[in-house]
């Protein structure tokens, strides 16, 4: 007599019963003779094929008293909602989750359940999965080098031969290639069903979003060589066609799964361009069709940037109460502005004579910003260096002038209010003006301006000061042990 069973292995399947008796079939026949009992649980999902029928015959046609096949039905269309029905209906301590369009090779069973007895702590699993080449694919599926296709229309992974822990910045498995025990789900949650793909659709990023949840709960992912699956390769998923939406669709779920930005940003139409311009002016068909994948890759970053955008434009806004400390600065910008466009139009034609310090000041401060971050601007090693001044030129010379154009900004107004108070005392004390003292007076004012906002951020955020500077922080005790918040307070 078999004994307790606690693994199912759950399948869902929408209107593909051929396939789903073919992943039946690779499971009976994978050589498991242990007297555990193990369930295999079907969820249809809003079938309307022969898939039941199929079921029904193949349970009968396959007597077997370690092997139970049994289905659930569930109507609402959508992997996520079959993936959670089964979650829902089954008491099994352990799921394993395989897709409809999959095959186990020999041992699949008796290796995951081998494994799960070895790594009793662990609580997900994972295997290998290779397509199930067969010679009538075309050539770029199996290009390497500079112009392999970076999203594959078909899972595969493969970490090599030894059982390993996957780390949470490594790459993770598919949905058709995870075996999760109950307790995940209680920490974890479900399958999110905004994600997945419904019917026959390439959406997806169910799977790797609740896979990112579990591991930020404190769960590891162990990697079981043995257990091995493969996937079925067909001509659709072999067309440019389903290639360019899967990178599209997959794209875009995987930005909204990361939830690290609200809003598009300029970098995703600049690739946009950079992808179709190059897809577009080329000769070579392998180039090609690596820029047009890339390209739908990024059109789908882009709209799941202005997917969230709208989502978080819907939801119930709670402002802050205002901040005094930035309001008063912001009164001050407007009374500095005003003040100096008043001297400006006051001063006839010596208007220059305040303008030129302030002007030669700040280009002197920006271009010393400049050299400086050209100099250091990464401090990581030198292959990092050399790879950011071979893949990242372009955006490293935008950045580079984005920085240099709002420090010689920000040091033109911080400079200004110097010169302009230095403006004022000389005219009330009837002074005569010196060009070289009103350039030390826009020094004063940057290194004024500066000091502020620097002795603020080392109290209440000196982790952004250590974050962003490669000197030692020992050496600003001091200055943060005397610069108390009501000091800071009282500055301005």
């Amino acid at each position: 007599m078999p004994v307790s069973n606690r693994l199912a292995v759950v399948i869902c399947t929408h209107n593909r019963s051929a396939s789903l008796i073919e992943t039946l079939t690779s499971l009976y026949a994978c050589d498991y003779t242990g007297e555990e009992c193990v369930d295999i649980v079907v969820v249809a999902n809003s079938c309307s094929d022969d898939t039941l029928d199929r079921l029904a015959d193949f349970r009968a046609s396959h007597p077997r008293n370690n092997l139970r096949l049994t289905w659930i039905g569930e109507p609402k269309a959508g992997k996520s909602h079959a993936l959670n029905a089964a979650i829902a209906q089954t008491t099994h301590e352990v799921l394993c989750f395989i897709d409809d369009d999959q095959t186990v090779e020999a041992g699949f069973l008796r290796n995951l359940l081998d494994g799960m007895d070895a790594y009793p702590d662990e609580a997900i699993y994972c295997g290998r999965i290779w397509p199930a080449w067969d010679g009538s694919e075309p050539s770029w599926v199996h290009a390497q080098g500079d112009y392999a296709i970076p999203i594959r229309p078909f899972p595969e992974f493969d970490l090599g031969s030894e059982s390993i822990a996957i780390a949470p910045q490594d790459r993770y498995p598919s949905g058709g290639n995870i075996v999760v025990r109950r307790r995940v789900f209680d920490a974890a949650g479900l399958f999110s069903v905004d994600l997945g793909p419904t019917g026959h659709n390439l959406a997806g990023g169910e799977d790797h979003d609740f896979l990112v949840r579990a591991v930020s709960k404190g769960f590891a992912i162990r990697y079981l060589p043995k257990v091995r699956q493969l996937h079925a390769i067909d001509a659709e998923r072999m067309s440019t066609t389903y290639t360019l939406r899967k990178s599209f669709l997959r794209t875009r779920a995987n930005f909204l799964v990361r939830q690290d930005g609200a809003r598009p940003r300029l970098y995703m139409f600049r690739k946009i361009l950079e992808h179709l311009g190059s897809a577009v002016f080329t000769l070579k068909p392998d180039r090609r069709f690596f820029y047009l994948v890339r390209f739908a890759a990024s059109l789908g970053e882009l709209t799941g940037a202005f997917e969230r955008l709208r989502h978080c434009a819907q939801l119930p806004q709670h402002p802050l109460p205002p901040n005094p400390g930035k309001v008063a600065v912001k009164l001050l910008s407007l009374v500095a502005v005003a003040c100096g466009l008043i001297a400006w139009f006051a001063s006839g034609d010596a208007k220059w004579t305040g303008l030129l310090p302030t002007a030669g000041v700040a280009l002197l401060g920006a271009a010393a910003l400049l050299t400086k971050s050209l100099a250091n601007f990464s401090q990581t090693g030198p292959r990092i260096r050399e790879e950011v001044l071979t893949h990242y030129r372009r955006y490293t010379l935008y950045a580079l002038s984005r920085l240099t154009a709002w420090a010689f900004a920000l040091m033109l107004f911080t400079g200004g209010i110097g010169v302009l108070i230095y403006f004022m005392l000389a005219t009330a004390l009837q002074a005569q003006w010196s060009g070289w003292l009103a350039a030390l007076a826009a020094v004063l004012g940057v290194v004024g301006a500066f000091a502020l906002q620097f002795v603020a951020k080392l109290r209440f955020n000196p982790g952004l000061l250590v974050a962003s500077m490669h000197y030692r922080v020992s050496r600003l005790y001091g200055l943060w042990q005397w610069m108390t918040p009501a000091r800071i307070a009282g500055l301005p």
